[in-house]
């Protein structure tokens, strides 16, 4: 399974959401030298139901995952304040602070902008 992929299934089997698309963020290693775990990060668009808060996951995995739902505002004060205290989320907010009006933009279904 391709990280994109795997980004996809979680998507749906831990927030209960269908990705449109991705962006890819970054591929870092947690600690190099330290740790050998590797992140794939990436921002995935989607339209939202009204349902997206809850609590999701895999039973067979005793997943109980809950769902929050912020404003871009909120999540950059949560940065700020440093309450965000997950590396892979805040390098994910900076990226969409720096790349979100481009992805506004961006027609609906077009593929990402890797370059």
């Amino acid at each position: 399974e391709t990280p994109a992929a795997a980004a996809h299934r979680e998507a749906a089997e831990e927030a209960g959401i269908s990705l449109q698309s991705l962006e890819p963020v970054a591929e870092v290693y947690a600690s190099p030298g330290d740790s050998t775990e590797f992140f794939y990060i990436y921002v995935g668009l989607t339209d939202l139901p009204d349902t997206v808060t809850g609590v999701n996951g895999l039973a067979s995995e005793a997943e109980d995952i809950r769902s929050h739902l912020f404003s871009f505002a909120a999540l950059m004060d949560l940065v700020d304040r440093q309450e965000a205290a997950n590396s892979p989320l805040v390098i994910a907010a900076y990226w969409l602070a720096r790349h979100r009006e481009r992805l506004r933009l961006r027609p609906p279904g077009a593929k990402p902008d890797v370059t």
